[in-house]
């Protein structure tokens, strides 16, 4: 008879490459898994930005043109107010094409 066939439980430990073998594809498996968790997690870091800069933008725009109707106020106020006129000629502040 076979060796193998008489001791059921020397299969495994007879073949000298199989805990080797084992234990090399467990952590190649460990590892691929790791980096879908860190994917996973970057993925939903990007989108949580994406969503940040959306919101941070349209804030931005808001800004601009609460600023740009400030200045054109002052603009305006310019024509008959000395202290108006004063601060648009330090500054230089000019009125341009709207640029919408």
């Amino acid at each position: 008879m076979n060796e193998y066939q008489e001791n059921p439980e020397a299969s495994s430990s007879s073949n000298p490459n199989f805990w080797p073998y084992t234990l090399l594809a467990v952590s190649f498996i460990i590892i691929m898994l790791w980096q879908i968790v860190l994917a996973v997690n970057a993925h939903s870091m990007i989108q949580a930005q994406a969503s940040n800069l959306n919101r941070v933008s349209s804030v931005a725009q808001q800004t601009k043109d609460s600023l740009e109707k400030i200045v054109v106020d002052l603009l305006e106020l310019s024509k008959s107010d000395s202290d108006a006129k004063a601060i648009v000629d330090k500054y230089q502040i000019r009125q341009t094409a709207p640029t919408k």
